[in-house]
């Protein structure tokens, strides 16, 4: 396979599949090797003579990383799905190709939306409150039951990638 790029720079940890890709294309890959942000002198420092920034939406790419980098940078990627952290007018103007992930996200926020309505619906907060605090007691039959769901419609407000995945998901 041929190497594409001699030097990324990868901002925060990430999963070891995700790097294994990288160094099965490129020649030198940095790793900023904790779960937090890269300080900002360190990435400064650590950009110089890339070619490649993969960075998170905490990492705020401007002018000023984009000059440490040099002439040598040709892509910045980020891990999200946003990008607003990035000076995409100056990418543009230096001819920096930028990329994101725009459906990463989209089952996972699904999923947690539907924990949200399961944990509201059956009390889950409530019980978990009284289980912690010695307040459990006794069973009683009317006791933290909440709403069932079985039956009930559930209505969707807006219907974008994480709505529209929520509607299939509950309608299944």
């Amino acid at each position: 396979m041929s190497r594409l790029a001699r030097r990324v720079v990868v901002t925060r940890k990430i999963y070891e599949e995700g790097l294994a890709m990288l160094r099965d294309r490129v020649e030198d890959v940095f790793v900023y090797d904790k779960d937090q942000g890269m300080p900002r002198e360190e990435l400064l420092d650590a950009v110089k003579g890339c070619h490649g920034i993969l960075c998170m939406l905490s990492d705020k790419i401007d002018k000023q990383v984009l000059d440490a980098a040099g002439d040598s940078l040709q892509c910045v990627s980020t891990l999200s799905v946003g990008f607003d952290h990035i000076d995409m007018a100056e990418c543009k103007a230096r001819g920096i190709k930028v990329g994101n992930t725009p459906g990463v996200l989209t089952n996972a926020t699904a999923d947690l939306t539907l924990s949200l309505l399961l944990a509201t619906a059956r009390l889950i907060p409530q019980a978990v409150h009284e289980a912690k605090t010695g307040g459990w007691g006794t069973w009683k039959p009317m006791w933290l039951c909440g709403t069932e769901l079985a039956g009930k419609t559930c209505g969707v407000i807006g219907m974008g990638r994480i709505g529209e995945r929520n509607g299939r998901t509950w309608h299944d």
